[in-house]
């Protein structure tokens, strides 16, 4: 049988917040730095770049993204567009929309890459040659969906399918 203790893992957390409270009352003590992976840690869970200002949906695009009409009704073999008004500058951000039935099943997700400079429109559409089902629907749109739950739902808008 080992003599070995192993310390709880909040003992060096303690150790290393004495040793920078006794060094902060010493005048000339330099300040802490901040530890090699504090970077990585705080880039991860960044605010999103951009701010989502604006959601429409609409069965058509203008050529500059925005909706020609915007409707909140469809008929089952109606392509659904969003467009989603951005402000504010970013470079390779991931804006995605996902399209979600009233049973709460994804239907899809769609992911475009941006760099927008300032104020930008993006759309995105969704078809089903075999027509959609009768019911409500939601467009949810993400900001910097990351892999490890860190995703930043920053908009919602519904919508119905009538026959």
């Amino acid at each position: 049988m080992s003599a070995t203790r192993k310390l709880a893992p909040s003992v060096p957390c303690i150790v290393i917040a004495i040793v920078i409270s006794v060094g902060a009352c010493n005048n000339n003590a330099p300040a802490p730095t901040a530890h090699p992976r504090a970077k990585s840690m705080v880039v991860r869970n960044a605010v999103p770049a951009i701010d989502v200002t604006k959601l429409e949906l609409g069965n058509a695009v203008n050529p500059d993204g925005n909706i020609a009409q915007p409707v909140a009704t469809f008929k089952p073999t109606d392509t659904v567009y969003v467009a989603v008004t951005t402000q504010r500058p970013g470079h390779g951000i991931a804006l995605k929309a996902r399209w979600v039935f009233q049973d709460g099943s994804v239907i899809k997700d769609v992911t475009k890459t941006i760099s927008p400079t300032d104020t930008m429109v993006t759309d995105f559409q969704l078809t089903n040659d075999a027509g959609w089902p009768v019911g409500r629907y939601r467009v949810q749109v993400f900001v910097n969906d990351q892999p490890d739950g860190l995703s930043h739902m920053v908009a919602i808008t519904e919508y119905a399918v009538n026959p």
